[in-house]
């Protein structure tokens, strides 16, 4: 989630949200964003903006159809369900967006051999990137985050689902040690 003060009071904090993918871990969450959304009988609220691929947008639309299709048919009911405004993100990090004032470019990473999720970078003083549920970097998005591509990285949060051992569509604590970081020149610590 991003956050955008706007002023002093929860009220007036502009969030948004940018989703990686839209497996259960990523997506389960969203009808829950109305219990921070201002409380309103007819839905008659500001959304919250969701960023999210075409592919995660078709997904969430099948799971969660009452939070994507707000026309309500004849003799139906409002229901209080959180109020969502769903912005479609190119997977392509030559296409960056900004959500709540921050620039992200989104980075194309493999969640096993054959789906593609998305990570980001962004900040402008200090660059940081977010990758989530990975295995391995297509060579493109691994040159965006490298030294020689947008230059030293200030801050890399990883996905790391075991502390030992090694799995098949997310990396392990030994692959984020030794194969990523040295890949991403990263200076090796001995401790």
């Amino acid at each position: 989630m991003v956050l955008e003060s706007k002023g002093r009071t929860l009220e007036e904090i502009q969030a948004s949200i940018v989703l990686t993918h839209e497996h259960a871990d990523a997506v389960l969450g969203l009808d829950d964003i109305r219990v921070v959304q201002p409380h309103s009988p007819t839905n008659d609220i500001d959304p919250t903006v969701i960023y999210l691929t075409q592919y995660a947008m078709d997904s969430v639309a099948s799971k969660f159809p009452y939070l994507v299709w707000k026309k309500l048919r004849e003799g139906q009911e409002v229901r209080q369900v959180a109020q969502l405004d769903w912005r479609i993100i190119e997977d392509d990090y030559d296409k960056p967006f900004v959500a709540s004032g921050l620039k992200f470019v989104p980075l194309p990473v493999m969640h096993g051999e054959d789906y593609i999720c998305l990570g980001f970078l962004f900040g402008e003083k200090s660059k940081v990137a977010y990758i989530s549920d990975v295995p391995r970097f297509p060579s493109n998005t691994e040159y965006v985050i490298s030294k020689s591509g947008s230059g030293q990285l200030d801050l890399l949060i990883m996905d790391c689902l075991y502390k030992k051992g090694s799995h098949t569509v997310h990396l392990c604590l030994p692959q984020v040690c030794s194969k990523f970081f040295q890949k991403l020149g990263c200076p090796e610590k001995k401790t």
